[in-house]
């Protein structure tokens, strides 16, 4: 815990970097959280539709609707 304690001490308070840099550093902020989003997002499990037959088809269920009537 010293260590990271007298790591953030050690920080000066104005950084200069290049705006190439600067730019390359918010890309990479950006592109990283939407693969985290992608990674950590509930579409595995979420279906998104009203299922009315329109598009793809559940044929297992359908038939199982059929042969109960």
């Amino acid at each position: 815990m010293k260590r990271i304690v007298n790591f953030f001490k050690n920080i000066p308070e104005e950084i200069h970097i290049s705006r190439r840099d600067f730019l390359l550093t918010i890309a990479v902020s950006i592109l990283g959280g939407i693969l985290f989003g992608i990674l950590s997002s509930p579409r595995k499990t979420q279906i998104i539709g009203s299922n009315n037959g329109n598009g793809y088809r559940w044929t297992d269920e359908e038939d199982d609707i059929f042969e109960e009537e």
